[in-house]
């Protein structure tokens, strides 16, 4: 009664339409609590006379009714009749293995199942005859016994599995199908005529091996498994056909010139492990179908114009490990599915459109090791579940608009060795548990508007090389014990409202390359000691307010490039041992209290491309010696008290700029070596004594923007070569000693915004080539004796002194 009464159960729910094979249903009776069925109850199909695995094959695969299909064959394959009586199955007595399947002329209908593959003794396969349809499955390819196989008589499709080329007896020869690997390999040609463009040829030929085509990977069969293209100028559309190489497990064309979108066919290939097109120039959307490859591991797409959202689909893919699709143009929210992947390791999705919060459930992914979003225009807090991910060793959240107080949450990921959150819009304290990250390499948190102290306790971490805490509004003195961070490298705690002294302990920073202190508000010398910092490349402790003398043992570190001591209260001498320093690119010493003369060491500093001691109370004449700075694009002397001649040498500073020596008492004629100086776009010379003519060299400096002269005691005409000087933004000549007629090739100078020619003696009419100065917004020329008229195109500069010349507008 019970073998009746299981069988007619399992039959009525497949007569239900329940896809339910004879194995599951066992298994679920089994699990109901039925444990006592014995042959003496109940006779299965899989007797002692067939080997357990291929009676499995038969019977959990559902073979009988994949065949029969919609109504076709009369097969005993059921539940009641042992396997070794089921329709053209033959056993070797001895080897208890299915050696033949005769199911010739049987009317057999529906695909062929792929589940015939397991039968690995398997000699004989006869299934003429029938009216099947489909595709062969490639695990028939597995029977490596294979000896006969007739499939004719069938309407079968697609490919023959290349190991069908070493059956001996049968007919697949007559069948008119393509082995799988040749219509693979005709794919490729197609493929290969899509992208070589103007690239270099791909050796790709019909004539050719294809084991031995240029980045393609075959196993033994000689089907494609992978494509390593990358760097071989390929350009045009990715061709759909690469959906077609159903083996391929690795597809690579990353750097190479590709438009256009990714073909939704690439779904189709379930066996990609990796996918690599990075670095082109696709665009359009991430197809949806990508969501179907069910084995892919890694998915590179960064560097292309990709838009629109990232699929949802995603997050069907449970064996990714690796997402990367930085620098796109993609949009939307991140999608809550990736938080399901199991196996996800790495989100890098920097440089694109995200909006949004980053999710809570992010907190699920327990094997991410890299979160790097930076970039983009996500907002909302950072959410303390990303705490609970102890394997991160990455996160970078740069340049969002993230907001809120940073968790202390971050505190728990002791694997971390990047942090860098900077240019969000963070408040709050620096949490002290930051302190807990021990193996943390870099802190980048600046930008933000974060207040409080900075925590002492981040002087215990010993492996950090980059802290950067610049450009927030974090107060009090500078912890003592930051001088215990023996591997800094980048310590960068400038724009903020720090006070107190700088710690000496800093000195004992001996790897430090930059050490930026500026835009604070700290007091007292600058210690000796950073003198020891023998490894220093930059030096900035601009805008404080710092006083005593210029340390000569800065000139210790033989690399420092950037020494930069602006905007301070520092008095003495400047050294002359700072001569020494021959990698020196920017000395900025301005707006000090410093006293003497301009070293001629300083005339040592070959590298050098700024100089600016302006703003101080330096004396004594220029030195000869700064001309040898032939480097040199800015050199600012202003606002001091030097004295005597601009050196003519100053003209063999090829390369510079800019040249600022206002407000000072320096005398003699303006050299006409200025004139050499084909560079400069800045000649700022006004409140001085020079004396004599303006030298008409200065009209060969075609690259300049501004020349101010003013209050000098220069005499003589303003020279016709300045109708040359066409790139002129601003001309001021006035309170000097100037006469003669305002010449009339100032009209060529077209982007002049501002004219100051007053308080000279100019004679003569005002030229009617000035009305061609559309773009002047600033004209003077009071205190002069002009004569005649007004060119009526002047009516219109915005700050002008023209009613005071007592003269009419001329008529049109």
């Amino acid at each position: 009664m019970l073998p009746r009464l299981l069988t007619s159960s399992f039959h009525a729910l497949r007569a239900a339409g329940l896809r339910v094979s004879l194995g599951r249903w066992v298994g679920l009776l089994c699990l109901g609590g039925v444990f006592l069925l014995t042959a003496a109850t109940y006779q299965s199909p899989c007797t002692e006379d067939v080997d357990a695995s291929d009676c499995e094959a038969l019977i959990q695969s559902d073979l009988g009714d994949e065949l029969r299909g919609d109504g076709g064959a009369d097969l005993n394959w059921s539940p009641d009749t042992p396997i070794t009586e089921w329709t053209g199955v033959t056993i070797d007595p001895e080897t208890k293995r299915i050696t033949r399947l005769d199911l010739r002329n049987l009317d057999l209908r529906g695909t062929i199942p792929a589940a015939l593959g397991l039968l690995s003794s398997l000699e004989r396969l006869w299934l003429s005859g029938n009216s099947l349809t489909g595709e062969i499955p490639l695990e028939l390819g597995h029977l490596s016994n294979l000896e006969w196989v007739t499939l004719r008589g069938n309407q079968l499709t697609g490919c023959m599995p290349d190991e069908f080329r070493d059956v001996p007896y049968g007919d697949v020869g007559e069948l008119g199908l393509p082995y799988c690997a040749t219509l693979q390999h005709a794919a490729l040609l197609g493929i290969r005529d899509a992208l070589v463009g103007d690239g270099t040829p791909l050796n790709w030929s019909a004539d050719l091996d294809v084991s031995e085509w240029e980045g393609v990977g075959t196993n033994s069969l000689l089907r494609v498994t992978s494509l390593s293209l990358s760097e071989h100028g390929l350009r045009g559309n990715l061709p759909a056909g690469l959906g077609s190489l159903a083996d391929l497990s690795s597809l690579g064309l990353s750097r190479n010139l590709l438009t256009g979108g990714i073909p939704a066919e690439l779904g189709e290939l379930a066996n990609l492990r990796s996918l690599d097109l990075s670095r082109n120039g696709l665009t359009g959307e991430i197809p949806v179908e990508l969501g179907n490859l069910a084995n892919l591991s890694s998915l590179s797409l960064h560097y292309n114009r990709l838009s629109g959202e990232i699929p949802a689909e995603f997050g069907k893919l449970e064996n990714l490990r690796s997402l990367v699709l930085s620098f796109n143009q993609l949009s939307g929210e991140l999608p809550l599915e990736l938080t399901n992947l199991p196996e996800l390791r790495t989100i890098h999705i920097s440089f694109n459109r995200l909006t949004g919060e980053i999710p809570p459930e992010i907190g699920n992914l327990s094997n991410l090791s890299t979160l790097v979003l930076w970039n983009n225009q996500l907002t909302g807090p950072i959410p303390a579940e990303i705490g609970n991910l102890t394997d991160l060793s990455s996160i970078d959240l740069d340049n969002n608009f993230l907001t809120g107080e940073i968790p202390v949450e971050l505190g728990n990921l002791t694997e971390l060795q990047d942090l860098w959150l900077d240019n969000n819009h963070f408040t709050g304290e620096i949490p002290v548990e930051l302190g807990n990250l021990k193996n943390l390499w870099a802190l980048g948190l600046a930008g933000n508007q974060l207040t409080g102290l900075i925590p002492p306790e981040l002087g215990g971490i010993p492996f950090l090389a980059y802290l950067v805490l610049s450009g927030n509004e974090l107060t009090g003195p500078i912890p003592a014990e930051l001088g215990n961070l023996s591997h800094l490298r980048d310590f960068n705690l400038a724009d903020n409202r720090l006070t107190g002294g700088i710690p000496v302990e800093l000195a004992n920073l001996a790897f430090v390359r930059t050490f930026r202190l500026a835009n604070n508000q700290l007091t007292g010398p600058i210690p000796d000691e950073l003198g020891n910092l023998l490894y220093l490349e930059v030096l900035s402790l601009a805008s404080n307010r710092l006083i005593g003398e210029i340390p000569a043992a800065l000139s210790n570190p033989g690399k420092l490039e950037v020494l930069d001591l602006s905007d301070n209260q520092l008095s003495g001498a400047i050294p002359g041992s700072l001569g020494s320093l021959s990698s020196l690119g920017e000395l900025d010493l301005s707006h000090n209290h410093l006293t003497g003369g301009i070293p001629a060491e300083l005339g040592e500093l070959a590298n050098l491309t700024v100089l600016d001691l302006g703003h101080n109370r330096l004396v004594g004449a220029i030195p000869i010696e700064l001309s040898k700075l032939r480097s040199l694009q800015e050199l600012g002397l202003w606002n001091n008290q030097l004295t005597g001649a601009i050196p003519a040498e100053i003209g063999n500073l090829a390369n510079l700029r800019s040249l600022d020596m206002r407000h000072n008492q320096l005398s003699g004629e303006l050299p006409a070596t200025l004139g050499n100086l084909a560079n400069l776009r800045e000649l700022d010379i006004d409140e001085n004594q020079f004396t004599g003519s303006i030298p008409p060299s200065l009209g060969n400096l075609l690259s300049l923007r501004e020349l101010d002269l003013n209050e000098n005691r220069l005499t003589g005409g303003i020279p016709a070569t300045f109708g040359n000087l066409t790139n002129l933004e601003w001309l001021d000549l006035d309170e000097n000693q100037l006469s003669g007629e305002i010449p009339a090739e100032l009209g060529n100078l077209l982007n002049l915004q501002a004219l100051d020619l007053g308080e000279n003696d100019f004679s003569g009419s005002i030229p009617a080539s000035l009305g061609n100065l559309t773009g002047l917004q600033k004209l003077d020329l009071s205190g002069n004796a002009l004569t005649g008229c007004i060119p009526p195109a002047m009516r219109n500069i915005e700050y002008n002194d023209l009613d005071e010349l007592g003269l009419p507008y001329c008529s049109n």
